[in-house]
């Protein structure tokens, strides 16, 4: 058995995987042929402003628009109204506090409890209600 392929884990796992690489051969070849998806709106997709910090939100809005995108999302209220022109929405507002100034500590309660009831009173003044569909993607 001197010529004979050991039979130990190291070979075992290449051998499964090529197994399951030929497997997946002939389905993925049918993908390739298949026709591009088409959008039906069924995806409602939303972008988040900070990811995009050196691109100004009104570019950022106009652009997220055009492309289909329905929501930015983490905005002050103030970004928000920069957004809503274009027809977006926010679902998640930010600035009602900060990771390091948070509720954590005790002496920020009174003016953090301020600042979210302000933010929650923006929020059903421009329709953004949680749990809404409206409120996640302006439907």
């Amino acid at each position: 058995m001197a010529g004979a392929a050991r039979l130990n884990r190291r070979n075992v796992m290449k051998a499964a995987g090529a197994s399951a690489m030929a497997a997946l051969g002939g389905p993925l070849r049918r993908l390739e042929a298949a026709e591009p998806a088409k959008v039906n709106g069924n995806i409602k997709q939303s972008v988040c402003q900070w990811c995009y910090k050196d691109i100004p939100l009104e570019k950022l809005a106009e652009e997220a628009k055009r492309i289909g995108y329905r929501s930015v999302e983490l905005l002050t209220p103030d970004q928000y109204k920069v957004v809503k022109p274009y027809g977006l929405t926010c679902a998640m507002l930010s600035g009602a506090c900060t990771i390091p100034d948070g509720f954590n500590q005790k002496q920020n309660h009174e003016r953090l409890e301020k600042s979210v009831r302000d933010h929650i009173e923006f929020a059903a003044d421009n329709g953004l209600q949680a749990g809404s569909e409206s409120a996640h993607y302006g439907a």
